[in-house]
């Protein structure tokens, strides 16, 4: 990861939600050669050609009732899934892959974004996250031309468009977000649609169109990222109405047990019996694999999965179950799913958990002792979780039986996996409103604010006094600039003269993101007490007592 004199950004988060294309305001993307507004007369031959008046005339929506075919790794069918995709004409849909217990979903209902995992976690999705799930699930269900609804401003891309497609640009007027759909110009019906956020492009491809009661919806859609398939759904019937509620449900994951008899509190210290806290502030716990071997594992709320080393799945005999796809600061890597038995965590126990694999000698270099993986999301969304610097202590609690009566809460939101907190920054250069930045257990640094963030708020002055930063990831290195912030606010709390890193150059992963600012790392945290419950969408950060 870093040399000791460096700064740290463990941006590792496991890229497993959905992708959208997205330009920050400031950016210095050029825009396409030519684009003019698509002539209304071209989406009404559109929606002619999809049947739209006929296929959202009926207001009780439609379901679609199919299977999914998973690709494997040499890109031929593997196992096959029941598919369920409902959706209304007002914008609610509801797509559900898998039964009996462990189905995965991901819907709207007019007013919540959400995904569910097959173990009952839902998150409910807010900033990027949202606008990406929105978008993937109007372009499915033909929901972008729903008359009487303007939920894209659609441009023609004529330069792109060939004799024998028509190819446009979808944005959204609120946010910075971009799909290209691809038109069949002899049938005028949409032949693809792609999706590109932080460097990574989902296409999904109609292969397939059936018709039924005059509106045509595609029977087969084939879904790929960065060119190679993940899935293809094909449907082979459907019908009128939906289920009666597309709400996301509560959050209930079904793998988890916490034994009352055993602490809450993982007891640090200068030895760390339990846990353990490094010079740049990040903490560490002691877990039990498989009931049988003890290891130590990041707390790293950036990362999107658990994590563990080749050496230590090996060891264990842990089963390779598929392939996830990594991306971070400089990159990304595909790497393999390993599933064990049971995960132990002081009080807490999680039954057949996953980890992606992960080399981890730079762990070990930033702690100073061996690491052997990292614990993601899954923990976060399973305990209410508090990182005490000061006392150098973990505590797990149990959601269900816990209060924090008297803590100054702040909300949090949900940007795929990771939490993200309202904040401000005021330097001598320049001030910037309420934006909002990702908290980032796995970095050392204080605040990251991106590079489009420094420029749209002129945050970076004149260069010449500024010290230079290296942030290291597993997958490359950026640069950056180390400046004095006259005041930060970040959930609540105020820093007031507080050293912070402006990236100097865009950077490709989690901080090309224009919906967040940046990242909030532990040197933000020292002395602090953190308390994180997301099952509540809230935090609360104060004085160690």
């Amino acid at each position: 990861m870093r040399a000791p004199s460096r700064s740290v950004l463990c941006r590792l988060g496991a890229a497993l939600a959905l992708f959208a294309c997205a330009w920050p305001t400031g950016c210095r993307e050029p825009l396409p050669v030519r684009i003019e507004t698509a002539e209304p007369d071209l989406m009404e031959e559109i929606r002619r050609a999809v049947g739209a008046r006929a296929l959202f005339g009926e207001r009780r929506g439609t379901t679609m009732f199919g299977r999914r075919i998973t690709a494997t790794a040499d890109g031929s069918p593997g196992p096959e899934r029941p598919l369920v995709l409902s959706f209304r004409p007002t914008g609610a849909f509801l797509l559900t892959v898998g039964r009996g217990g462990l189905e995965t979903a991901r819907g709207f209902d007019g007013s919540a974004a959400w995904t569910q995992t097959d173990r009952d976690v839902v998150r409910r999705q807010s900033l990027g996250g949202r606008e990406h799930l929105l978008t993937d699930g109007w372009l499915r269900t033909m929901q972008w031309l729903t008359p009487g609804y303007d939920r894209f401003v659609v441009s023609l891309d004529e330069r792109a468009s060939t004799s024998d497609e028509i190819v446009l640009e979808l944005t959204r007027s609120s946010e910075p977000l971009r799909a290209t759909v691809r038109i069949d110009r002899a049938t005028r019906r949409p032949r693809s649609f792609a999706l590109t956020r932080l460097g990574r492009t989902r296409v999904v491809t109609f292969e397939e169109w059936a018709m039924e009661d005059g509106a045509w919806l595609p029977s087969r859609m084939a879904e790929s990222l960065d060119g190679a398939t993940l899935h293809v759904d094909v449907f082979d019937r459907r019908g009128a109405g939906t289920p009666r509620t597309l709400s996301p449900p509560r959050s209930r994951p079904t793998d988890t047990s916490f034994d009352e008899n055993t602490g809450d509190v993982l007891a640090g210290g200068a030895l760390g019996k339990d846990s353990r806290i490094d010079p740049g502030g990040r903490c560490y716990a002691r877990v039990v694999l498989n009931e049988e071997r003890e290891a130590w594992m990041l707390l790293d709320t950036g990362f999107g999965s658990h994590a563990l080393s080749p050496e230590v799945a090996n060891e264990l005999g842990l089963p390779t179950t598929g392939r996830a796809s990594l991306s971070g600061v400089g990159g990304g890597e595909s790497v393999a799913w390993r599933s064990a038995g049971t995960l132990t965590i002081g009080s807490m126990t999680v039954e057949r958990p996953r980890f992606v694999e992960l080399d981890t000698p730079f762990l070990s270099e930033q702690a100073g002792f061996p690491v052997d993986g990292v614990l993601g999301a899954p923990l976060f969304e399973r305990a209410v979780v508090v990182l005490d610097d000061a006392r150098s202590t973990i505590e797990l609690h149990d959601p269900r039986r816990f209060r924090g009566r008297g803590l100054d809460w702040q909300p949090i939101v949900l940007d795929g996996t990771s939490p993200c907190v309202r904040g401000r920054v005021r330097t001598a250069d320049g001030e910037t409103p309420e934006l909002w930045f990702r908290l980032d257990t796995g970095s050392d640094d204080t605040l990251t604010v991106a590079r489009w963030a420094v420029q749209r708020f002129d945050l970076e002055g004149e260069q010449a006094g500024l010290g230079t930063r290296s942030l290291v990831g597993p997958f490359g290195i950026i640069r950056g600039w180390r400046k004095i912030a006259i005041a930060i606010e970040l959930a609540g709390a105020n820093y007031r003269r507080t050293e912070i890193t402006l990236l100097r150059q865009e950077a490709p992963g989690p901080l090309s993101d224009p919906w967040i600012a940046g990242n909030v790392g532990t040197g933000s945290l020292r002395g602090r007490r953190v308390v994180l419950d997301l099952s509540r969408e809230r935090i609360a950060i104060g004085e160690s007592q």
